[in-house]
């Protein structure tokens, strides 16, 4: 309707209906689809029907693109999934949107064997929220897939599974495990650390598992006590699972705070079961500038698939360490006599900006590891600062790979999928007699820019992490980083096994 419009002379541009749009972009989704199955072998044994249903497919689009062509919107309207494995020699790329997607999305136009797996175009119409219900019709498309939580997937999981049972010479390179909860849910942590018996790498820590609809006012407490939860001392309180950016954390004095807090939370509850982290505060822990701060490292934990037939798991994973490293600081100077004030006790950026001085800092409470040793040096006595690398990044390394290999003998990616990674950001502080404590790790970490001093660091550490993963999964020089791009040959990643 729009073209013959143009066509009569006509000057109103009718708008493609909606469902219309939808129609044409699954229509045109499933020949991309043939057509790269019939490359790679998968419908040979669908005979030569199966053949000419893809071939008139892929005709059809074609034709609908030249006759689109005299107009832009129709164009963008008709065009379907691009960039197929096979297609001038490309592999293909599809990154969802969230924690600074255009970031990753620029990592891969450093690559020039990389291409988008969906036009610029289409990511509206894919991002919306039934956009991702059309992944298993981009799985035929996409040789990589990056989004924020591996949730987002949905149904593309099951086609993922279906063509590992086909035996596809190239199942899609994820950025996510499946399990990895033995790692990030709080409570699955300490368990997993009690597994590796590495206990003494977090501060005292109890989990606590209850089913909110039996808690009534007091039925908490005598369970706390038989947990050794004791009397005049400072918990912090955290929801075991699916928490982030210090949603539910509380700090509580003695066992009967602690009760009444954990009763308070089971009240809001609707899960049938809920599990909560009560950990010992540290009371009395290293400070800069009369400040409280924990530090964020980055790891990289990578499934290779050169060994992914391997009977023993542990041997198929990989594990690194980014160099780069920031401190975040509390807003406020540090204090105990008011332990419901959120900006001095918690770190995390999402609490820290809603203080009054958080945009007067231009580095929004950050530091570097660098600013770290001079702080030391000024503050504490001359050479302090030496404490950092010679003591402090050893405990930390040490601290990141036991805690990975635990994971790893806990179950992460149980379904032992061959082509898949996560970046892990571990969370640690200090107290003041210098002793490292782990405190969580988070999947998914924070990309976004906020300050200088992460827009210098993340894009480097998300250049690094493409460096490895995409050489270990494609390998050869093809589809690696071309020279002088992010990154480049120094990378930041030690190896940790």
């Amino acid at each position: 309707r729009h073209s013959a419009s143009r066509a009569q002379g006509g000057s109103t541009r009718v708008a493609r209906p909606t469902h219309l749009r939808t129609s044409l972009l699954c229509v045109w989704t499933k020949a991309a689809v043939m057509t790269r199955n019939l490359r790679q072998g998968a419908c040979v044994a669908e005979g030569a029907d199966c053949e000419l249903k893809a071939k008139t497919c892929t005709r059809q689009r074609r034709g609908s693109r030249s006759q689109a062509s005299g107009d832009k919107q129709s164009h963008k309207s008709a065009t379907a999934f691009t960039g197929r494995v096979g297609d001038r020699g490309r592999l293909a790329y599809y990154v969802h949107k969230g924690n600074n997607a255009n970031l990753v999305r620029r990592q891969f136009r450093h690559r020039a064997s990389w291409e988008p797996a969906v036009a610029p175009w289409q990511l509206a119409s894919l991002n919306d929220g039934a956009g991702l219900r059309s992944l298993s019709e981009l799985a035929g498309a996409a040789d990589m897939i990056w989004c924020q939580y591996r949730s987002q997937l949905g149904p593309f999981e099951q086609y993922l599974r279906s063509r590992r049972r086909r035996g596809a010479q190239w199942p899609v390179l994820l950025n996510h495990f499946d399990n990895v909860r033995v790692l990030v849910h709080k409570s699955r942590l300490y368990e997993t650390l009690g597994l590796g018996q590495i206990q003494s790498l977090a501060p005292w820590t109890r989990v606590v598992r209850l089913v909110p609809k039996d808690v009534t006012p007091g039925s908490v407490e005598p369970h706390l006590r038989d947990l050794d939860i004791r009397d005049e001392v400072v918990y912090i309180v955290k929801p075991g699972e699916s928490s982030n950016r210090g949603f539910g954390i509380r700090l509580a004095r003695g066992v009967s705070e602690v009760a009444r807090t954990i009763e308070h939370a089971a009240q809001k509850s609707k899960r049938s079961e809920r599990s909560w982290i009560v950990q010992e505060y540290i009371a009395r822990p290293l400070l800069l500038r009369r400040r409280k701060f924990d530090v964020r490292c980055y790891a990289l934990l990578v499934f290779d698939s050169s060994t992914a037939a391997s009977r023993d798991g542990e041997s198929s994973f990989h594990a690194f360490l980014h160099k780069l490293a920031y401190l975040r600081t509390a807003a406020s100077e540090f204090s105990l006599a008011s332990l419901g004030d959120r900006i001095t006790h918690l770190t995390n950026d999402a609490v820290q900006k809603t203080g009054k001085d958080y945009l007067k800092d231009p580095n929004r409470n950050k530091l570097s590891l660098a600013d770290f040793e001079e702080i030391l040096d000024s503050e504490v006595e001359p050479g302090a600062g030496s404490w950092v690398h010679e003591s402090f990044w050893p405990e930390v390394t040490k601290s990141v790979k036991q805690t990975l290999a635990a994971g790893v003998a806990a179950g992460i990616n149980s379904s032992n999928y061959p082509r898949c990674f996560e970046l892990f950001g571990f969370d640690f502080m200090v107290n003041d007699a210098r002793e490292v404590k782990l405190i969580e790790v988070n999947d998914n970490p924070c990309l976004e820019q906020v300050c200088p001093l992460l827009a210098e660091l993340i894009p480097k550490l998300v250049a690094d992490t493409m460096d490895i993963v995409l050489d270990r999964s494609y390998s050869g020089a093809e589809h690696s980083a071309a020279p002088g791009s992010a990154g480049g040959t120094d990378n930041g990643y030690q190896k940790l096994f």
